[in-house]
């Protein structure tokens, strides 16, 4: 008995190992970056893209970064049959667990876009870590590229994306956090837009149907300011005939919200400063002169904030997330108010910024 017991504790721990589908990896066709371009009502393109596996250490010089990754275009309706007709094409599994970029076209309509998140989030295997962004239809085929000399390639927008001191404004968002965006009441979903320069410095915002909107670069800083994601910006500031540049501009927002008369009312209070990096020569250190480029970006970056809130108005979004706040306190409203739609409330802001500007190094 007591060997027969043994048996089976030994059999159950084999059954435990969890190598069953263990697969090698050279059997694996890894998809570093997917693009899907919206053609119709159940008509998309998409393209897997892979680490082309002739890139050794010795091949590095010989090999361009535009031949650092190879492609599979598949037309399909759906996720699933878009990894369907790929794998038809592939000696290998193609798997998704790697993924770092998912960039989809711009025309890309607010259901089509939500029916493609969900599907996306329901493989328990695939990386909901990778980042999203939004580029024209014709761009996308030339912003997906990877740095030169790399064994295994270093995609330029994954790089951007993750690293903090890339972007003078935090626009890189990933999958899970817009998919999070996309189902929760009183948030509408964010994503960074590239423009077919292969520029980064605008957001699209999606509201409840149709495609998404795009804020300008103007509008895009408004929206970093309100919402705390403004970490370096460069701006130029003008008196007249003469012109200042400030740098490093940063700071945090006090925000309050509130419902009243079918609007949501907010006291935004921002606390920002920069660096004057440029300015005509012998003002920087005139301290009256310091306290005018003050007072005059506060100015301007009121007036940004106040863009940003039009555009969110006029095309019914709430890329802030004023009404998510609100929500949060008064969570009993979402039950009793299941009619309203949250995201798209108008929202009557009131601004506030104080502009601290900072003169390192020689002045005289």
């Amino acid at each position: 008995m007591r060997w027969r017991a043994l048996a089976c504790l030994l059999l159950g721990l084999v059954l435990l190992a969890g190598c069953w589908d263990q697969m090698d990896i050279s059997d694996r066709a890894t998809v570093l970056m997917l693009s899907v371009v919206w053609k119709a009502p159940g008509r998309l393109d998409w393209t897997f893209y892979f680490p082309n596996p002739t890139v050794t250490v010795n091949s590095q010089s010989q090999i361009r970064s535009t031949q650092q990754l190879y492609a599979v275009g598949v037309a399909a309706g759906t996720l699933a049959g878009a990894e369907r007709a790929a794998q038809r094409q592939l000696d290998r599994h193609l798997y998704l667990g790697q993924l770092q970029v998912l960039l989809w076209s711009s025309n890309l309509p607010a259901a089509a876009a939500g029916e493609l998140l969900d599907a996306y989030n329901r493989q328990g295997i695939a990386s909901k870590v990778a980042y999203v962004g939004l580029a024209p239809a014709s761009a996308l085929s030339h912003l997906l590229q990877a740095s030169p000399q790399e064994v295994v390639p270093r995609l330029k927008w994954q790089h951007v994306f993750s690293c903090a001191a890339c972007e003078s404004m935090r626009l890189s968002e990933p999958l899970w956090h817009v998919w999070d965006d996309a189902h929760t009441p009183g948030m509408s979903p964010v994503a960074p837009y590239i423009n077919s320069h292969g520029e980064l410095g605008q957001i699209a915002v999606y509201g409840r149907q149709g495609p998404p909107v795009l804020f300008s670069r103007r509008q895009t800083l408004g929206w970093a300011l309100l919402t705390g994601r403004a970490t370096r910006e460069v701006l130029t500031v003008s008196r007249g005939a003469q012109h200042y540049t400030l740098t490093a501009v940063h700071g945090s927002a006090a925000t309050r919200v509130a419902w009243s008369g079918g609007q949501l009312w907010v006291d935004a209070r921002m606390a920002l400063s920069g660096t004057l990096a440029e300015a005509p020569y012998g003002t920087a250190e005139r301290p009256a002169e310091i306290r005018t480029i003050e007072a005059a970006t506060a100015r301007l970056l009121v007036a940004d904030c106040k863009a940003a809130i039009d555009q969110a108005n006029a095309r019914r979004v709430d890329p802030f997330g004023y009404a998510r706040a609100l929500l949060f306190g008064h969570p009993q409203w979402l039950k009793h108010g299941s009619s309203i739609k949250w995201s798209a409330l108008p929202v009557h802001a009131a601004i506030t910024v104080s502009f601290n500007v900072t003169t390192p190094g020689v002045t005289s």
